[in-house]
């Protein structure tokens, strides 16, 4: 993950006493006799249950030579059983909608299954299987060894992971964690499989694991079927641990690196910190996220030139934690001077002063994250899984109390010992520095105090209208203490010209510089009090995303704690009506995305997914870029933004949703009260239809010498309403064969599949696939091959009993959060769709037949030799 964005494992998520419940006080602690811990953490909001396994084995534990063979066996555990073929484990989750997943960490795996609670004993057994009765079959050695050559080749060329991969390498110099967990090409290729099975027998035993278990479940029952699958599987003596080596913090130490096909700098900085299990660690997580949101006010939002994001955070691992200081600079800025300011501020003692309002927002901001997280109980057992790892059960459950117990007098004591005086190990890598090593870093800047924030002190459904033309939705969510408010504008690329494409995504990221009353600063201090997250733009490091990256329509999405529905629904009005749009301001957000433009975020995916758009639509709206290109981004004034926003941000084009555990004749009043007077404007034109004819054939983009390449090929398609279902159908099918070809018999790709876009302009087919430059010619052939066949292969009909079941539980997944649920409201309502629109949806695709499916697959897929087909490099 790049530095700044990371999911803040880190900030363990939790509940403040007197706000939410703390689930993990909850939860149900046994160990079976082999050695096996058990963790139940009933949760009956929804009708799911999440199963978790942490196995303690990650980069750390890796000796000499077998770097990567974590993360190698965690793929080959997919890849059949005793009992089970990969074939047989695949068909069987999906068929039982079963979402089933793992993640290597550096001192950890997680695998976790997500499933109805109808089919948890199913999920208990394919996941005990694949733990302890893999067979890593020496036919799927080689293929999954190219599968994982493609990941590593797919992450070399982000500036995001090499920027984290140079500071890891510094701080953990000598110790196994300074290691990739992906590993190497070269440590890849020397891995043998007598090498990843002896691996696999010392580590996966049970006494060397944690089972989680969350969701709708009865206890006991739970505990027996779990003693069924887990706990006939023998004891064995627990793995010898690595030594892990130490860390010689020796003074202030500055490494510095020149990389010039960088567009920025990026600076890290780790000083020494406690980890979960010692007396320190609450008190500094409290502490770090006091200091993160006070340099967040001084050097956020290009208040100081050339920074461009801040962030302060608490890290650890089994063996080390650590204070990490990580900012985003400008490709002509200091680094080195920023970098020395920012440290001789975060070092004054003044800095660790703290009024009983800090910790107030402090507990409310973290209760409200534990509680959003808790809607999606596959993320919250994934996330607790490395303080399990690193501090037990034991830490987890008294960290709320250690947490409330934190006092001003004791933050500054913590800020004294680990900031004031400490030595720290920092790197600077980017464009513009003269590579250097292990170099003397003088503090000798002036440095002032980091202050807080001035405040400013401001199921049924239900649908209206207001006066104005604003669309309202709201939906009474029982049990739910949360509030999800989603804004969504129609007709997101149709609104913009040709010469200000990108100018809605301009505006959107406008909306959290300020308002005619908020400073930006003050709008964070809302968001924080409120215990409240707020989304205005798609996140640039996902550039396609399924559900919000999309030229029909922008958004703004804010989540609060139910008792603060009332002061959000205030706030959203404030941003989409009064955003202040200064003209200083704009300017630096202008240079913010143009240089996030030139650096070219998305890779050769988004450029070749770009190229085949054109090609297929021409000059149409939805082909030009979402958020525009240097010409068009530098051409928008500060007129262009006011304009667009009246026009765009025009009640009529707008739809309100909200879900909140509230009875919505009152929440309707607020509402209305809120957005009173909000007239003008009416709603945007939809675009027009497909026109022109494609342009066929293949493109090769410039060889850009990046170490993955990205094939993108497609067709527009013609898809009537009713037969929508059927093309869903369709599209999981062939995505299934090519990722079991390409992927898991071949391994010529980590990522790879096929959609359908269907719009009212029109519909489009494309098909998409990642791989090494080496492997383009016979990955192209392999996807023209497997497309090819399947137009004339007859699907089976188990087959298609187990996509559809899989797609069923997939959109019912994705309706678990308060958030999602308000999300489809609007976009249900921008469609024209009714209310009912889902349970329609879903008996349209259990009627489906198989006969049905194969004629619609020669007719909305066509031979590829008939496509266009785009490949970046």
């Amino acid at each position: 993950m790049p530095p700044l964005f990371r999911a803040s494992i880190l900030v363990l998520f939790f509940a403040a006493a007197g706000l939410e419940a703390d689930l993990m006080e909850d939860a149900w602690h046994v160990e079976l006799p082999n050695g096996l811990e058990v963790i139940l953490i009933p949760y009956g909001a929804n009708p799911v249950v999440a199963v978790t396994a942490v196995v303690r084995a990650g980069v750390r534990d890796e000796a000499a030579g077998q770097h990567g063979a974590s993360h190698f066996l965690e793929h080959l555990l997919f890849n059949g059983t005793e009992g089970r073929t990969q074939k047989q484990l695949y068909d069987e989750a999906d068929f039982l909608g079963i979402y089933n997943n793992a993640a290597t960490r550096e001192d950890h795996t997680v695998f976790m299954m997500l499933a109805g609670r109808e089919h948890l004993g199913r999920a208990l057994n394919l996941q005990a299987d694949m733990l302890f009765h893999s067979t890593l079959p020496p036919e799927s050695f080689e293929k999954e060894r190219k599968i994982v050559l493609e990941e590593i080749a797919r992450d070399a060329h982000g500036a995001d992971f090499n920027a984290d991969q140079f500071h890891r390498s510094v701080v953990f110099r000598d110790t196994p964690y300074a290691r990739s967990v992906l590993g190497t090409p070269e440590s890849l290729g020397r891995l043998a499989r007598d090498e990843v099975w002896a691996y696999y027998r010392r580590h996966y035993s049970p006494g060397n694991m944690t089972l989680m278990v969350m969701g709708d479940f009865d206890a006991e029952e739970v505990l027996d079927a779990v003693r069924k699958e887990y706990g006939g599987v023998p004891r064995r003596e627990k793995p010898a641990e690595n030594a892990a080596g130490s860390i010689s913090w020796n003074g202030c130490r500055m490494w510095l690196k020149r990389e010039p096909s960088f567009h920025r700098h990026t600076l890290d900085v780790s000083m020494p910190g406690p980890r979960p299990g010692q007396p320190d660690y609450p008190g500094a997580v409290a502490l770090v996220r006091v200091l993160n949101d006070r340099l967040a006010a001084r050097y956020g939002h290009g208040r100081v030139e050339g920074v461009q994001e801040v962030s302060l955070t608490v890290e650890f691992n089994r063996d080390f934690g650590r204070i990490r200081l990580s900012a985003l600079l400008d490709e002509k800025s200091d680094a080195l001077a920023l970098a020395q300011q920012m440290l001789a501020d975060l070092r004054q003692p003044g800095s660790y002063r703290a009024k009983a309002g800090d910790m107030e927002g402090l507990l409310n901001d973290l209760a409200a994250k534990e509680t959003f997280l808790s809607e999606k109980v596959h993320y919250f057992t994934f996330e607790k899984a490395g303080a399990l790892a690193a501090g037990s059960l034991h830490f987890l459950k008294g960290y709320v109390k250690s947490l409330e117990a934190v006092t001003p007098e004791h933050l500054i004591e913590l800020g004294e010992r680990y900031l004031a005086q400490a030595p720290f190990r920092a790197t600077v890598i980017g464009p513009g520095v003269e590579t250097r090593e292990n170099a003397e870093f003088p503090l000798d800047a002036p440095g002032r105090a980091l202050a807080s924030p001035d405040r400013v002190r401001a199921p049924r459904l239900v649908r209206q209208v207001l006066p104005g033309g604003l669309t309202v939705l709201v939906q009474s969510n029982p049990g739910s203490n949360l509030c999800a408010a989603h804004l969504l504008a129609r007709n997101r690329s149709a609104s913009e010209s040709p010469a200000c494409s990108g100018i809605a995504d301009f505006l959107h990221r406008a909306l959290l510089r300020g308002t005619h009353h908020r400073t930006a600063e003050a709008i964070a201090r809302d968001i924080s009090e409120m215990g409240g997250t707020i989304k205005v733009t798609d996140d640039r490091f996902l550039p396609f995303d399924d559900y919000y990256f999309s030229p029909e329509y922008s958004y703004v999405r804010l989540e609060t704690l139910a008792r603060h529905l009332d002061r959000g629904v205030w706030l959203l009005a404030d941003l989409v009506r009064y955003p202040a749009l200064d003209p200083k301001e704009m300017e630096r957000l202008k240079e913010k995305i143009l240089a996030e433009v030139d650096e070219g975020a998305g890779g050769p995916k988004k450029a070749a997914r770009e190229v085949l758009l054109r090609k297929l639509l021409g000059d149409h709206p939805f082909a030009r870029p979402l958020s525009g290109d240097a010409k068009s981004i530098s051409s928008i004034s500060g007129k262009d933004l006011a304009r667009f926003h009246a026009r765009y941000f025009s009640p009529s084009n707008l739809i309100l949703s909200v879900v909140a555990d509230r009875i919505p004749e009152t929440v309707m009043p607020v509402i209305r009260q809120a957005f009173e007077g909000f007239t003008g404007g009416s709603a945007s034109e939809a675009a027009g239809v497909w026109k022109g004819r494609e342009s066929k054939g293949v493109t090769f983009l410039p060889d850009a010498g990046l170490p993955q390449a990205q094939i993108a090929l497609g067709h527009r398609v013609s898809v009537a309403e009713a037969e929508r279902p059927v093309a869903a159908l369709v599209e999981a099918l062939l995505s299934d064969r090519l990722a079991f070809q390409l992927r898991e018999r071949e391994g010529l790709a980590y990522s790879l599949g096929c959609a359908f876009t269907l719009t009212p302009s029109g519909g489009i087919f494309m098909a998409e696939m990642g791989t090494r430059p080496a492997n383009v010619d016979q990955a192209l052939a392999g996807l023209q091959r497997e497309i090819r066949g399947f137009r004339s292969a007859k699907v089976a009909a188990g087959d298609l009993d187990r996509v559809r079941n899989t797609l069923i539980s997939r959109r019912r997944m994705r309706r678990l959060t308060s958030m999602n649920q308000a999300f489809f409201l609007g976009l249900q309502e921008a469609r024209g769709q009714p209310a009912d629109f889902e349970e329609q949806w879903t008996r349209a695709l259990r009627d489906v037949r198989v006969d049905q499916v194969d004629e619609a697959s020669a007719r909305f897929i066509r031979p590829p030799e008939e496509a266009v087909v785009v490949i970046a490099r």
